[in-house]
């Protein structure tokens, strides 16, 4: 065989390699025992930084007590005017108070959503601050396409994190650039904002902008952050219905599995 047999080879096996490498990277986040969803870091890998900035979950994992990876692995990015997948809390950004949602729920606003299986598996304490029910029908906002763009410290991590988008079809247009404050990935057309967002957030980036404005110019969370009643005394959800205490509560065919499909897509990269 002659050396530009050798080469085409090695040109031919490099992507294969390439693959493989960041298929044992998404393939070491799994489950065990007495944990839902446990991340299991692959031997010898480290936790990515996460960019102190925008929408990550360095800043929720330290005010819940809950384990950063958890957080990445099960948590979502929710924008407004996108349904909740399961039964869970929804924390507003600036606070970093929870509410309680269920399937069906809408957020009126751009957030962190943490299953509730997950909080209770850790028993972690939820600040809220929302208890009181609205007399004022709320208007459901529209989900935007603007662009998403998130900032990493780790140029391999946002690599990661756009070909788990593109993988996805979750958007298009995406660019990974330097710039002044760190690693710049740029979703220019998403095609789910929230799961693009989630998908940055997870591994250890900070959303700066969705639908292409900063998320530090967002207008100040006034009213609910979600449809749906909070729970109150003697009132409690009955999970996965939307429905409180003995009221009605309107028929969503299918979302339940939807959401459940949701979360595993997620979970499964």
């Amino acid at each position: 065989m002659t050396s530009r047999d050798d080469a085409e080879n090695d040109a031919r096996r490099q992507p294969l390699d390439e693959a493989d490498r960041e298929e044992t990277h998404e393939s070491s986040v799994g489950s065990t025992p007495g944990a839902p969803a446990w991340p299991n870091p692959a031997p010898g890998s480290t936790d990515p930084a996460t960019v102190p900035v925008g929408l990550n979950w360095q800043v929720v994992a330290e005010q819940l007590g809950v384990d950063l990876r958890i957080l990445r692995h099960d948590g979502l990015i929710v924008v407004a005017g996108e349904y909740f997948p399961a039964v869970g809390y929804f924390f507003d950004p600036a606070t970093l108070q929870g509410r309680r949602v269920d399937v069906g729920d809408i957020a009126l606003h751009h957030g962190y959503f943490v299953a509730e299986i997950t909080l209770r598996q850790f028993k972690a304490s939820v600040p809220s601050g929302e208890n009181a029910r609205s007399s004022l029908k709320p208007i459901i906002p529209s989900t935007g396409r603007g662009p998403v763009i998130g900032l990493f410290a780790d140029a391999q991590e946002a690599s990661r994190a756009r070909e788990r988008i593109l993988r996805g079809s979750l958007g298009a247009g995406t660019t990974v650039d330097d710039s002044p404050l760190g690693i710049e990935l740029r979703v220019s057309r998403p095609l789910m904002t929230g799961r693009v967002a989630s998908v940055i957030a997870s591994h250890g980036g900070g959303v700066i902008a969705i639908d292409g404005r900063p998320v530090t110019e967002l207008d100040p969370v006034r009213g609910p952050l979600a449809t749906g009643a909070p729970a109150g005394p003697g009132d409690a959800r009955r999970p996965g219905t939307g429905v409180t205490g003995d009221s009605a509560g309107p028929e969503i065919p299918g979302v339940t599995e939807a959401g459940r499909r949701t979360l595993e897509e997620f979970r499964t990269g």
